[in-house]
């Protein structure tokens, strides 16, 4: 991974918004649709984490339909279990337990096996009769209101390692290459991941050797903050492609008989 660096060379910043890119919409009671974007793509396959913010965003709109109105997402298990395709994609959602504070949902992903000879239907019943979509990713989600929560406030022995800077740091200031303590990340030749439509939609910052979150500050730390590079605001609604933006890189691990496993 090369030392961070204040290079301000700008990637080619996608014309669609992930807000837009991830519409979805409601079919029939439990069917909605969306249409995978190109522009957040890993080679030919749709990235991960703007699939499963499609996910999250059904799992709301469903739950808004409905008299419960839970539209937050508390946690998600995804199973991707075949290779997502650019293009139109089928949600069924099933209700496994619907609750006044909670509701756990199904939710699976069905694209065309051959979008071009048979793509999948327009209208009712919105899956081909012979059964031939390719069921792609299965989720449970389960969803509440944060705003309706309550509960126990505890002390926690938590604290930040390594502890923040004085300086808090400023978006602004790194975009224009002025913080002192965080650079731009310009994506490094070997890495082809960051090279890719989906990782190009955004802008990653590391710490200089200044910050206390700097290249040396504890093993296993890879620290970083991201920007969407065409000005989008992250909010809750995309919130399952943020979880999912930073390439790993096993060189921030350290060695070990653990590391490996048997």
């Amino acid at each position: 991974m090369g030392p961070p660096s204040s290079a301000s060379s700008q990637p080619a910043t996608p014309k669609v918004t992930l807000a837009e890119a991830s519409e979805v919409r409601a079919l029939d009671a439990n069917i909605y649709s969306a249409n995978f974007h190109k522009a957040f793509r890993i080679a030919m396959v749709p990235h991960g984490g703007y699939v499963a913010t499609c996910f999250l965003r059904v799992a709301a709109l469903h739950l808004r339909r409905s008299s419960r109105d839970q539209p937050d997402t508390m946690t998600a298990h995804l199973e991707y279990l075949d290779r997502t395709e650019v293009g139109p994609a089928i949600f069924v959602v099933e209700e496994m337990k619907a609750g006044r504070q909670t509701t756990v949902l199904q939710i699976t992903l069905y694209q065309a096996r051959d979008g071009v000879k048979n793509p999948l239907p327009t209208s009712a019943p919105w899956l081909p009769a012979d059964g031939t979509a390719k069921r792609e990713v299965v989720a449970f989600v389960k969803n509440t209101d944060f705003d309706k929560l309550e509960g126990l406030t505890l002390k926690t022995g938590f604290k930040l390692e390594p502890p923040p800077d004085a300086m808090p740091p400023s978006l602004a200031r790194m975009r224009q290459g002025h913080d002192p303590l965080w650079c731009r990340y310009p994506a490094p030749a070997h890495h082809r991941a960051l090279t890719q439509p989906a990782f190009k939609a955004l802008e990653y910052y590391s710490p200089r050797a200044e910050s206390k979150a700097g290249p040396t500050a504890a093993a296993g730390l890879l620290d970083r903050w991201i920007r969407f590079a065409n000005g989008e605001r992250f909010t809750r609604r995309i919130s399952g492609f943020r979880g999912r933006r930073v390439a790993h890189d096993r060189r921030v691990l350290p060695p070990g008989p653990a590391t490996y496993g048997r």
